[in-house]
C-alpha cells in the first residue's frame, strides 16, 4: 500500500499548477475527471443517500410499531362514525406531526388519559401532505365507506321517538380576544360540526377536535340532541373567530335537561383545561363563567320532545324543587321504569307516557338528566321510589364474567351503583382482567368485569400488531386467564410486543413496567409496558464459535472509480488477518444462471485463478441488483418452486469449474415494500428458506453457504432466520448504515430527534448491540452471526459549524446530501477511510484551505471528524472507524461469542497499486499527468455547453471543470443583463397594458349584456 497526500477535492477555481509544483509526489495530484467520477460505483448507486444495508426505517411510519400513517390516524370517513373503529393512540404528542384536523374522544374522568380514539377529517386542511394522507385512506375504504354511510345515515329524530320542537334557551359566552390561534380554533370547530353530522349513536356527546395548535372540547347532553348542538356550534364558530374561548347553555334545574358546552384553547399543552371543562358538563354541572362577559343571548333551537319540558300541559311551568319535594312526601310508591343505555329524560317521559314537566316533578333530583345510569329506576307517577331489588349481573353461560365497556363518562362508582355492586367488587372481579390498572385509570373502550367469572377478551385496538387486542383475534378455546392472553399473536422474530400491541426491539417496546395492580396488560403511567419476549439482552451466546471468522468484502468493480483502485492480487499481502473474502458481486441471468458482469470480469479472473490463504466466497446480488428494474425479479423468481433447482444446479456447476470455497447470497430484501419497485410478497421469506434447503442439498460437502441479513427489524422480519440457521454456515449481519442522509425528516430514525436530521453515527455500538439482541432472541446462535464493521464514513454538512453533538443538525434533504464528496468515491454523504485519512494528513501538513479535527466518541464507540477542504472552515461531520476502533470492535464481538466480523469493504481502506495497464498504473485519475499538463489555456475553449460536450477531449482534463464554470458564468452574466434591460420601465409599461385590458373589457361587457339584443342575456334569470 502506498502513502498519499491530499489536495482539496474539486478545486474548480484553484491554482492547480502551483499545487502541483509543491506536491509532485502525490498520486492524487492531477486533474479530477468528473466524467469518470460520475461513472463510479458509489456515484451510480447513489450511496450518499442510499444505505448499503438499510437500517434506519426509510418510511415515516411502520405498521408493526405505530398505528399512524405519515403521522396521521385513519380518516373519519374511512373509519366511520363508531369511535370504537377509530385509531387508538396513547399520547396526544404522537399526533403533533399530523397536519390534518383531528377529532377524538376519551374517558374524561380518568386521572391518566392513556387511550385516545382518534380519526382525521377530510376537506378542512389546505396541507397537500394531509390531503394526500387522507386521500390514501379514502381510496382504500371507498366501497366500505359507501355501504356504511347508507346504513348509518343520521336523522334528526333517530335517538328519540319525540318530534323536534322549538325551545328557547339562554346561551352564555366568554369574552372575545382571549384566543390567539383563531384560524386553528375555527377549523377545529368545523371538524366537530362535520363529525356531529356523521354521528349515528345516541346518548350524550363528548368529543374533542384538534387543528394546528388548537384543541376544542364539546359536550352535548343526550336530551338536547345533535341538531340543536350543530346550531349552537355555528354560533360558537363565529364567536371563536373573534377569540371567544367558551360558550355554554346549562341549568341544573331538572326542568331544563338541556346542556351544551364548548371550550377552546390555542396551545396543545393546555389540553387538560379542556378536559376538565368537558368533565364538569358531563357530570351534570355548569362551568364557571367570567363575571364580566357579554350579555346572555336568547336562542331558539329545535330539540326532540322540547315541548315536553318547556312547560306543563298549558305550555307554562314554574315548579320549584321545594314544591316538587313537598308534593311527593306523603305519596305511596310510584310507578317506575328502568333506565336503559342511551336513555334520556325525554325518552323516559315518552316511556312513562307523561309530559317532561311531570317527569321531573316525580323525579326531583337536581341534576337527574345529566346523571342517569343504566339500570336505575325512575318514577312515572307521583309517589316515592321503591327500593331496587338486588339483581346483580351474573356470568355468561361459558363462565365469562359479565362485562362493561368503558365510555366517555364512566367511573367505578357510577358503574357499581348502576349494577347493584360495590367499587370493591369491581376491583376484586378485575384482578386478572386485561389492562386493569385501577378505578382511577379507566380508559375509553376498556372491557371490565362487573361480576365474578372468567377473564373476558379485551376490546380490539384498530392497528394493533400483536397481543390479544390485534383485530380479528379469536377467543382461545378452553379455560384461560389474562396472562394466557399475552401469548396471542406473537411478533415476528420473537420481538417484543409493547403493552399497546406493537412490535419492536428497543427499550421503548421491551421494558416491562407492571402497574400496581399487577394485572396482565396493565403497566405504569407514562410507560409503554411489554407483554411478550421482553428485554433487550443478547441471548443464545453461551459458547464461542469453532472459528472466529474475519470476512472482508472486495468490491470487484472498484476500478470503475477515478482513483483508489485495488487489484484482487493485493488482498493477501495487505489483509493478513482475513479468513474469508467475499467477491462482490456476481449476478443472475434471465435464464437463472450465473452472470459475471463486465464491470467485475477482469477482477473475477484474477480472483478465480489466484491461490489464497483465505477462503474465496462468491457473493450474489447486493442492493443494486436486488432493486434495479431489470434484475430485481430474478431474485424473487429463483426461490419459487419452479426455479429453485434450476438456479441452485447452475451455481453448483459453476463452482465445479471455478476455484471458490462457498456461496453467499445477498438478496436485499425478501418481502420489502419500500424500495421503489413492486412490493415483495409475504411468501418471499418462506420460499427463501425452502430454496436454501434445496441449495444446501445440492452443494458439495465442504462448500459453505451463507446469506446477508439486514440489521433492521423492518427489513429482517420477513426472514425465518431460526429455520435458516439450520441450513447455513453463517449469516453476514450488516450492522452498518444505522444512520445516514435518509434519516432527514423521519422522526422514527433518531431517538429524541423529531426532525430526523441529527448528527448520529452509522456505526453506533449501542444500536449494533440492539441488533445483536434481536437476531439472537429470534433463535439464531450467536456463533453463526458475523457482525458488520465499516471502512467508510457517513458524512453530513453541519447546519452550524460550531455544533457537533448528537442533537445538532445536518442540512440537505432526504435525497440530497450537501457534504463534500471524496475525489475517488465522489459521493456526498459517503466517503472512504482512505479519503478521510488523506484529509487528516493534509490538514496536519498545513495544506491551504484544509482543516480537520478528530476525536473518539465513547458513547457510540465511533471516531468523529469535522473537516473542510474548500477554505470555508470545518463544514462537514463524519463518523467512521479508525484502525484502533475497528480492532476494539472486533475484540468486543469476540468476547460476546459471535461468529466473527465482516468488513465493508476492504478496498475502501487505503490506496493500493491497482490493476496493471500498459501506461503504468490506473490507480488515480490524477496520477497519469505531469505537472506541465496542469496549465489551463482558455484561448480555444468552446463557448457553449453543447460545444464543450462535443469537443471535451480538446480541453485538458484538469481544466474541464474551470471551462464548464466559465461558460456558466458568461451565460449568467448575459441573462442578468437581459433581465435588467427587459425590466426597464416595466411598471409603466404594465400599467398601460392593464388600462387597455380594463377599457376593452368594459366595452365588451356592455355589448354582451345590451338589453334585448345582448348574447349574454340568455345566461341570466
Amino acid at each position: 500500500m502506498r502513502a498519499h497526500t491530499f489536495i482539496p477535492f474539486l478545486g474548480l477555481l484553484a491554482d492547480l499548477s502551483s499545487a502541483a509544483s509543491s506536491r509532485t509526489n502525490s498520486t492524487l495530484l492531477g486533474p479530477f475527471d468528473a466524467s469518470k467520477a460520475q461513472n463510479s460505483t458509489e456515484h451510480e448507486f447513489e450511496l450518499g443517500i442510499t444505505p448499503i444495508a438499510p437500517y434506519g426505517e426509510k418510511q415515516t411510519s411502520e405498521e408493526w410499531a405505530t398505528p399512524l400513517v405519515e403521522g396521521c390516524p385513519r380518516s373519519c370517513a374511512a373509519a366511520g362514525s363508531n369511535a370504537a373503529d377509530w385509531t387508538q393512540v396513547h399520547d396526544l404528542g404522537d399526533l403533533k406531526d399530523c397536519e390534518a384536523p383531528l377529532v377524538f374522544d376519551l374517558n374524561v374522568h380518568s386521572q391518566a388519559v392513556e387511550t385516545v380514539r382518534v380519526c382525521a377529517l377530510e376537506g378542512l386542511s389546505s396541507s397537500s401532505k394531509a390531503a394526500a394522507h387522507l386521500g390514501a385512506h379514502l381510496h382504500q375504504g371507498a366501497a366500505r365507506r359507501h355501504t356504511r354511510r347508507e346504513a348509518e345515515k343520521p336523522s334528526a329524530g333517530h335517538c328519540s321517538p319525540a318530534p323536534l320542537s322549538p325551545v328557547s334557551i339562554h346561551l352564555t359566552a366568554g369574552l372575545a380576544g382571549v384566543l390567539n390561534a383563531t384560524n386553528h380554533v375555527t377549523t377545529a370547530v368545523q371538524g366537530l360540526k362535520q363529525q356531529l353530522a356523521m354521528r349515528t349513536s345516541c346518548g350524550s356527546t363528548v368529543l374533542f377536535s384538534k387543528a394546528g395548535s388548537a384543541i376544542v372540547g364539546l359536550y352535548i347532553s343526550a336530551d338536547m340532541g345533535s341538531v340543536a348542538g350543530a346550531v349552537l356550534l355555528e354560533r360558537f364558530e363565529k364567536a371563536a373567530s373573534l377569540g371567544t374561548q367558551m360558550m355554554q347553555t346549562c341549568d341544573i334545574n331538572p326542568m331544563n335537561p338541556y346542556t351544551f358546552g364548548v371550550f377552546a384553547v390555542d396551545k396543545i399543552s393546555d389540553f387538560e383545561l379542556v378536559r376538565k371543562k368537558v368533565q364538569v358538563w358531563a357530570d351534570g354541572y355548569c362551568a364557571t363563567m367570567p363575571l364580566i362577559r357579554p350579555r346572555d343571548a336568547k336562542v331558539t333551537v329545535n330539540i326532540p320532545g322540547g315541548d315536553l319540558f318547556m312547560g306543563s300541559s298549558n305550555g307554562t311551568s314554574s315548579v320549584s324543587s321545594a314544591e316538587l319535594s313537598s308534593d311527593l312526601e306523603a305519596r305511596a310508591e310510584c310507578k317506575t321504569t328502568k333506565v336503559l343505555a342511551d336513555d334520556t329524560c325525554t325518552t323516559l317521559s315518552v316511556k312513562c307516557n307523561i309530559r317532561g314537566a311531570d317527569f321531573v316533578k316525580y323525579n326531583p333530583k337536581s341534576n337527574l338528566c345529566g346523571s342517569l345510569l343504566p339500570g336505575q329506576l325512575v318514577c312515572c307517577s307521583a309517589g316515592t321510589l321503591p327500593e331496587l331489588p338486588v339483581n346483580t349481573p351474573v356470568p355468561a353461560a361459558d363462565g365469562t364474567c359479565a362485562t362493561q365497556t368503558i365510555g366517555t363518562k364512566d367511573l367505578c362508582d357510577t358503574i357499581a351503583r348502576a349494577k347493584g355492586i360495590t367499587v370493591e367488587d369491581i376491583q376484586e372481579y378485575n384482578k386478572a382482567s386485561w389492562g386493569w390498572a385501577g378505578c382511577d385509570r379507566l380508559q375509553i373502550g376498556q372491557v371490565i368485569c362487573v361480576s365474578k367469572g372468567n377473564t373476558p377478551m379485551p376490546a380490539t385496538a384498530p392497528g394493533a400488531a400483536c397481543g390479544p387486542q390485534k383485530p380479528d383475534t379469536k377467543k382461545p378455546s378452553g379455560s384461560f386467564d389474562g396472562w394466557d392472553l399475552a401469548k396471542l399473536n406473537p411478533c415476528p422474530l420473537k420481538a417484543c410486543c409493547s403493552g399497546w400491541g406493537f412490535c419492536g426491539t428497543t427499550a421503548e417496546f421491551c421494558t416491562d413496567t407492571p402497574a400496581d395492580t399487577k394485572a396482565p396488560g396493565a403497566f405504569k403511567v407514562n410507560t409503554n409496558g411489554c407483554i411478550q419476549n421482553c428485554g433487550t439482552d443478547i441471548v443464545n451466546n453461551g459458547s464461542p464459535p469453532d472459528e472466529f471468522k474475519r470476512i472482508g468484502y472486495f468490491q470487484a468493480y472498484n476500478p470503475g472509480r477515478p482513483c483508489m483502485h485495488m487489484d484482487a492480487s493485493e488482498i493477501a499481502a495487505n489483509f493478513k488477518d482475513l479468513t474469508h473474502v467475499h467477491f462482490a458481486f456476481a449476478g443472475i441471468t434471465e435464464n437463472y444462471d450465473v452472470n459475471i458482469p463486465d464491470s467485475v470480469k477482469a477482477q473475477f479472473d484474477v480472483f478465480d485463478k489466484m491461490d489464497a490463504p483465505f477462503k474465496k466466497i462468491l457473493s450474489f446480488g447486493g442492493w443494486a441488483e436486488s432493486t434495479e428494474a431489470g434484475t430485481f425479479q430474478r431474485y424473487r423468481d429463483i426461490v419459487k418452486p419452479e426455479y429453485r433447482s434450476v438456479f441452485a444446479t447452475n451455481v453448483v456447476k459453476f463452482m465445479e469449474k471455478h476455484n471458490f470455497d462457498g456461496v453467499d447470497l445477498d438478496w436485499e430484501y425478501p418481502g420489502a415494500t419500500d424500495q421503489g419497485i413492486p412490493a415483495g410478497d409475504r411468501t418471499d421469506g418462506l420460499y427463501y428458506v425452502r430454496f436454501l434447503n434445496t441449495f444446501r442439498n445440492l452443494l458439495p460437502k465442504g462448500k459453505s453457504l451463507s446469506i446477508a441479513l439486514p440489521g433492521s427489524y423492518w427489513y429482517l422480519k420477513p426472514f425465518p432466520v431460526e429455520d435458516m440457521a439450520k441450513l447455513l454456515d453463517y449469516f453476514v449481519f450488516m450492522t452498518y448504515d444505522l444512520h445516514g442522509q435518509w434519516d432527514y425528516g423521519n422522526k422514527f430514525a433518531n431517538p429524541s430527534c423529531d426532525s430526523g436530521n441529527c448528527l448520529r453515527s452509522h456505526i453506533n455500538r449501542t444500536e449494533t448491540r440492539n441488533s445483536m439482541s434481536m437476531i439472537t432472541k429470534a433463535g439464531v446462535p450467536a456463533s453463526k452471526v458475523i457482525i458488520g464493521i465499516a471502512s467508510y464514513g457517513r458524512s453530513f454538512r453541519m447546519a452550524d459549524k460550531s455544533c457537533t453533538g448528537p442533537q445538532c443538525l445536518f442540512t440537505g434533504s432526504y435525497s440530497v446530501s450537501e457534504a463534500e464528496p471524496g475525489p475517488c468515491t465522489d459521493t456526498s454523504g459517503y466517503i472512504s477511510n482512505a479519503e478521510l485519512e488523506e484529509i487528516w494528513q493534509a490538514a496536519a501538513d498545513g495544506v491551504e484551505g484544509v482543516e480537520a479535527k478528530q476525536w473518539h466518541d465513547a458513547s457510540t464507540h465511533s471516531d468523529i471528524m469535522t473537516y473542510g477542504t474548500q477554505g470555508n472552515g470545518m463544514t462537514d461531520w463524519v463518523a467512521f472507524m479508525s484502525p484502533t476502533t475497528k480492532q476494539e470492535r472486533v475484540e468486543w464481538v469476540k468476547k460476546l461469542n459471535f461468529g466473527g466480523t465482516t468488513d465493508w469493504a476492504i478496498d475502501l481502506g487505503g490506496y493500493f497499486e491497482g490493476p496493471s495497464t500498459k501506461n503504468g498504473t490506473n490507480n488515480g485519475g490524477w496520477s497519469d499527468f505531469k505537472a506541465d499538463d496542469l496549465s489551463c489555456d482558455s484561448t480555444n475553449w468552446p463557448t457553449t455547453l453543447d460545444k464543450l460536450s462535443e469537443s471535451i477531449e480538446s480541453v485538458n482534463a484538469n481544466c474541464r471543470a474551470v471551462a464548464t464554470m466559465s461558460i456558466l458564468v458568461n451565460a449568467l452574466v448575459a441573462a442578468v443583463a437581459e433581465y435588467k434591460d427587459v425590466s426597464k420601465n416595466y411598471d409603466g409599461a404594465f400599467g398601460w397594458y392593464a388600462d387597455w385590458i380594463k377599457d376593452s373589457i368594459d366595452d365588451r361587457i356592455e355589448e354582451f349584456l345590451t338589453p334585448y339584443t345582448g348574447k349574454g342575456l340568455k345566461y341570466l334569470d
